[in-house]
């Protein structure tokens, strides 16, 4: 059995943020702060938020923004019957002006105009 002595410094870096990839993955409707995160990873948020973006090369609140937004377009997209309310929720956004707000700055319409196109 491989225990955490066994590993490089650099292979027990990629675990955490494996277990923190995975983590917001299954938590996306969840309030996921840095610090939550964190601790999913096991360790300090401000060593996991340095390790997070050198590992991909964004925060962990922006990876976590794109995956919602991301999301909700494609509940828009492939669930026309969902209010933008229930969407919003699904994915985590605390209101809708927030979800519509957030969803505007990344796809440069409203969610409305991103369900007629």
């Amino acid at each position: 059995m491989i225990t955490p002595k066994d590993l490089t410094q650099k292979q027990l870096n990629h675990l955490k943020i494996q277990a923190a990839l995975s983590y917001i993955e299954g938590h996306l409707s969840e309030e996921l702060s840095l610090k939550i995160v964190a601790e999913a990873a096991h360790t300090s948020p401000f060593h996991f938020h340095r390790l997070f973006r050198m590992a991909t090369g964004e925060t962990s609140n922006d990876y976590i923004v794109r995956l919602r937004v991301e999301g909700a377009a494609t509940m828009i997209q492939y669930g026309p019957q969902l209010s933008f309310s229930h969407i919003a929720n699904s994915m985590g956004f605390n209101s809708l002006a927030n979800f519509s707000r957030v969803f505007q700055k990344w796809f440069v319409q409203s969610p409305s105009e991103f369900r007629k196109n």
